[in-house]
C-alpha cells in the first residue's frame, strides 16, 4: 500500500493556494521523514490562486529542499478544455518531468471527460510523468458506467486509478464494489476520501 498526501492540494481550497513558505518547508521535512509515498505539492493551473495553486517547478524545488518523497501535482482536466483539449495551455503550464521536481501528475476527471482524459494522459505520458488518474463523482455513476470508463483507462499507460468520494457519500460496501471493479482494469488503485459521514479512515 502507498500513501498519497494531499494535504496542501486540498487544503488549498480554504487558502486559495497560499501557504507560509516556512510552514510549507517545515510541513515537507516532517512528511518526509514519516515514510509517506507521495507528497502532492498542489495543482498546476491557469485559474488564479496562490502559489500553489500553479506549483512553479523552480518555487516548488526551493521549497521542498533536499526531500526524498515523491512529488506530485494535480490538473484538473475542465482546466485544459475548451470544447477540445487546449494542448498548447497544457505544454505552456507543464514542462518536462526531465525539468521538474515533479515525479508524477494527477489527472482530476469525471466520467464525461473520457476522450479529452486520453489526450491528456498521452501527452503527459510523453512529457514524462507517472500519471495517476482521479476520477470524481463515481457516487454517482451506475456499475455499467463505471466498467465503460475504466475499460478505456486500462488501454492506457496510466499508472494507478483513484476513484473520489466527492460528496462523502461512500459505505463501507460501495466501496468493496468499487474496487473490485477498478481491479479489473489491472492497474494499481486508490481512493481519495471525504469525511461527511466520518468513514473516511
Amino acid at each position: 500500500m502507498k500513501l498519497l498526501d494531499c494535504t496542501l492540494r486540498d487544503g488549498g481550497y480554504y487558502t486559495n493556494w497560499s501557504f507560509d513558505d516556512d510552514f510549507v518547508k517545515r510541513f515537507i521535512k516532517s512528511l518526509d521523514k514519516t515514510g509517506v509515498d507521495i507528497i502532492e505539492m498542489g495543482y498546476k493551473s491557469p485559474i488564479k490562486g496562490g502559489k500553489y495553486r500553479k506549483c512553479n517547478d523552480s518555487f516548488i524545488r526551493d521549497v521542498v529542499g533536499d526531500c526524498k518523497t515523491d512529488l506530485a501535482f494535480m490538473i484538473d482536466a475542465k482546466d485544459f478544455i475548451n470544447d477540445k483539449v487546449d494542448v498548447k495551455l497544457l505544454k505552456d503550464m507543464i514542462k518536462p518531468s526531465s525539468l521538474s521536481p515533479f515525479t508524477y501528475c494527477r489527472l482530476a476527471i469525471t466520467p464525461k471527460q473520457i476522450k479529452e482524459a486520453l489526450i491528456m494522459i498521452e501527452l503527459l505520458d510523453e512529457l514524462g510523468y507517472k500519471v495517476i488518474v482521479n476520477v470524481m463523482r463515481v457516487s454517482l455513476l451506475k456499475d455499467l458506467e463505471i466498467r465503460k470508463f475504466c475499460n478505456s483507462l486500462s488501454k492506457t499507460k496510466v499508472v494507478a486509478l483513484y476513484f473520489a468520494d466527492t460528496f462523502g457519500s461512500l459505505l463501507p460496501n460501495r466501496v468493496k464494489e468499487l474496487t473490485k471493479i477498478f481491479k479489473e482494469t489491472k492497474k494499481d488503485i486508490g481512493i481519495h476520501t471525504h469525511d461527511n459521514l466520518g468513514l473516511a479512515f
